[in-house]
């Protein structure tokens, strides 16, 4: 059997299909989940529980971030928690490629899902970090 290909996304990527109801990305949420292939890191639920709840035209209530997390989680999301090592990896990757802290972070944390996309629209699409590639959801 030839094993899936896991697919990384950012807390932005999140924003654009809860709040923004955007249907690309919502398109990509559901093949993700249907697939089984989709990967998120805690800090990454953080982030988007913040923007999702207070800083969008129209905040989810506490209760609908929580069943959004509670169906990932249910769908069998793999949801990665960062550890020492990859932290301290992340603070090399940010020196060595001049990225910024979050984006060193999640760039690891894809890499720990061991996952080949990483779906974000703060990097550039097609950049590489070893075998994780950037793919931006609107890029033409």
């Amino acid at each position: 059997m030839a094993s899936m290909t896991v697919e990384f996304i950012d807390s932005s990527v999140l924003v654009y299909a809860h709040n923004r109801c955007h249907p690309v990305v919502r398109d990509l949420l559901t093949c993700l989940t249907e697939d089984g292939t989709g990967a998120v890191s805690i800090w990454v639920l953080q982030e988007w529980v913040n923007v999702a709840t207070r800083r969008v035209p129209v905040p989810l209530t506490v209760n609908e971030a929580a069943r959004v997390i509670q169906d990932l989680d249910s769908a069998g999301w793999r949801i990665i928690w960062s550890q020492v090592g990859d932290v301290i990896e992340a603070l090399s990757m940010m020196q060595r490629w001049q990225l910024s802290w979050w984006d060193s972070l999640m760039v690891i944390a894809a890499q720990v899902a061991e996952a080949s996309v990483l779906w974000t629209d703060d990097l550039n699409h097609g950049q590489k970090f070893r075998s994780v590639t950037i793919q931006r959801p609107f890029h033409d």
